[in-house]
């Protein structure tokens, strides 16, 4: 169109003529609106993920914020009362299943809304199709596609939610079993040294949580770091650590490859810490670690570093009638031996 504007010998000459300046301007504008097609379409497909980005993060705060006010809950019910107990599994259940509801309605909502933007991008290049422009706009697609470690992470959520009600249902379960038995030994056991228990969620980074704790803000190691450090002086001195490690289907002592999975998780996932990984820790802090239990005698872990402040952790083999527990401990305070009852079966700290 635009060739034949210019290059017609017919056309008028006159430069004031409205028709011919406006016709032109028409044409340059339809072929300039496929790269605005594109663009916008771009636009949206980052705008799109921008907002699922955003919409994750809140429903992951969400949820841990849910599980924190699970927990406070559960601290605030007698352990003897069991009808408040069951009452509040009910509680919970509903709580999770509301806030599911609402996220998924969230979800819904964006899907729609990006179906809506493609579909009016459709529009303007199916007509663009009609008048003959070739534009690569029509090619874009804006699709929102759940990523593989979202689909992880919502397993994982999951997972923690069933968790969290076997948890409950133990707790009503077991109020006279194992793990109040437990529970009752090692409390009395601390009170007898002026301690009580600090308890730590039990999220996998258990033992790396409690030498925090015993070690302080202030020491500048935290659970990460702690990981790292642990998974650092067990690749320096493999050796010493990889002939302890087997593989429970074949048998066989960890290949060096193996081996090496194993710090690499040890260092980035919440995978269990234990014997090993206090005694390369002992070594990085420099510092002995006493292990309490409800029976026997405890067990030190760097007793070459004697001279230095000892690390005191509790291992509990029916915390929460799940498994296997680490927990931290605290000095009891003026007035609290009366309360040491209160440490025996319940969740408080």
């Amino acid at each position: 169109m635009l060739e034949y504007f210019f290059c017609n010998p017919y056309r008028s000459t006159n430069p004031n003529n409205e028709f011919e300046w406006t016709f032109c301007a028409v044409c340059v504008n339809l072929l300039l609106l496929p790269a605005r097609v594109a663009g916008t379409m771009a636009d949206e497909e980052v705008e799109t993920t921008s907002a699922l980005m955003v919409l994750t993060k809140k429903q992951r705060k969400e949820k841990k914020e849910l599980q924190a006010r699970v927990q406070a809950m559960k601290n605030v019910v007698p352990k003897n009362d069991k009808k408040r107990r069951k009452q509040l599994i009910e509680e919970v259940a509903a709580l999770e299943s509301q806030l599911e509801a609402s996220h998924e309605e969230e979800r819904r909502a964006l899907s729609v809304r990006v179906g809506d933007c493609q579909s009016q991008v459709s529009t303007v290049v199916d007509g663009l199709q009609h008048l003959a422009v070739t534009s690569d706009a029509s090619a874009v697609k804006s699709t929102v596609k759940v990523s593989k470690a979202q689909r992880r992470r919502e397993k994982k959520e999951c997972q923690e939610r069933e968790r969290a009600a076997r948890i409950a249902e133990a707790d009503l379960e077991n109020e006279h079993g194992a793990r109040c038995q437990e529970a009752r030994a090692v409390t009395e056991a601390l009170a007898a040294r002026r301690l009580r228990l600090y308890r730590m969620l039990p999220d996998g980074h258990c033992l790396f949580a409690a030498l925090a704790h015993q070690l302080g803000v202030t020491s500048g190691y935290d659970v990460a770091k702690l990981r790292a450090s642990s998974a650092s002086y067990m690749r320096e001195h493999a050796e010493e650590f990889r002939p302890f490690l087997v593989d429970p289907t074949s048998g066989d002592t960890y290949s060096n490859e193996r081996f090496e999975r194993y710090c690499e998780e040890l260092s980035s996932t919440a995978v269990w810490g234990g014997q090993l990984e206090l005694c390369a820790l002992s070594h990085v802090l420099k510092r002995p670690i006493e292990i309490l239990q409800a029976t026997g005698a405890s067990i030190t872990i760097g007793e070459d570093y004697g001279e230095q402040e000892g690390l005191v952790l509790v291992f509990l083999h029916h915390e929460l009638g799940l498994g296997r527990h680490y927990d931290s401990v605290q000095a009891m305070s003026e007035g609290q031996e009366d309360d040491v009852e209160l440490d025996h079966c319940d969740g408080h700290s």
